[in-house]
């Protein structure tokens, strides 16, 4: 599966129709978009191709591949614009996780019934059990740690609204208890030592940027996570398909 991530269209509708040619080249399944549709911002120039008639016409065109959130600049006259939930403040989307059902079922029967994420694929950092989520927001009401913290290890944390494409690792590291000298009495870790609750609290933050107005020196983009059975990679795109950065997971 295919999942072809957009924000930050601001009313332009020559940005949206380049976002679905690359949609249709990519082949992919599942159109998100991290809000920001219609409104150009008070704080931005008007974009180029700006038509908020005709990309709403363009828009619920696709409706039935759109996967929305709210942006800062997004109202309620937008969503009668729009036929499809654009005022959700953040949604959630579940894919089969790295190892699959399968590698779960087999490695919990060979400990006894727990799970050990070490045995099965190699590191916590890679292995979430059968699924894995990724959480959509547009980020001006929560940062990546704070949507972090909402979320399980492992959430692939995408957003919007800043216009600049990123795509990293983070963690949750100083609250891990176990690196922590003490309550067990071990001893802490070197500085090169990555231990596992350190591993176990990785996330993935996603933001494909604009595909209107691009901060920054960054260009107009896309991103794309591509679930398959046992992994997922994800790419930072710019419009005319040229990979910016990828990531395995």
């Amino acid at each position: 599966m295919k999942i072809f991530v957009i924000s930050d269209i601001h009313g332009s509708l020559s940005a949206f129709n380049k976002a679905m040619d690359a949609f249709y080249r990519e082949g992919a399944e599942l159109l998100v978009i991290c809000g920001d549709y219609l409104n150009h911002g008070p704080r931005n120039d008007i974009p180029d191709g700006y038509d908020t008639k005709g990309l709403a016409a363009a828009l619920n065109s696709v409706k039935h591949l759109v996967v929305g959130v709210r942006g800062n600049c997004d109202s309620e006259v937008d969503q009668m614009m729009l036929e499809f939930p654009v005022l959700a403040p953040y949604t959630n989307i579940v894919v089969p996780g790295s190892t699959g059902t399968k590698g779960v079922a087999e490695n919990a029967a060979g400990n006894g019934g727990s799970f050990d994420a070490d045995a099965t694929c190699g590191g916590a950092e890679k292995c979430y059990g059968a699924v894995r989520r990724i959480f959509v927001h547009h980020g001006h009401l929560m940062t990546a740690q704070e949507a972090a913290r909402l979320n399980p290890p492992g959430t692939i944390i995408v957003s919007g609204h800043t216009h600049v494409p990123v795509l990293e690792r983070f963690s949750l590291a100083a609250e891990s208890a176990s690196c922590a000298a003490g309550s067990q009495g071990e001893k802490t870790p070197s500085s090169g030592e990555k231990c596992a609750a350190d591993r176990a609290t990785e996330y993935i933050a996603l933001n494909p940027g604009s595909v209107s107005i691009p901060k920054d020196g960054s260009e107009p983009g896309y991103a794309v996570i591509a679930v398959a059975t046992h992994s997922t990679e994800i790419k930072l795109c710019t419009l005319d398909g040229s990979v910016i950065k990828t990531l395995g997971c």
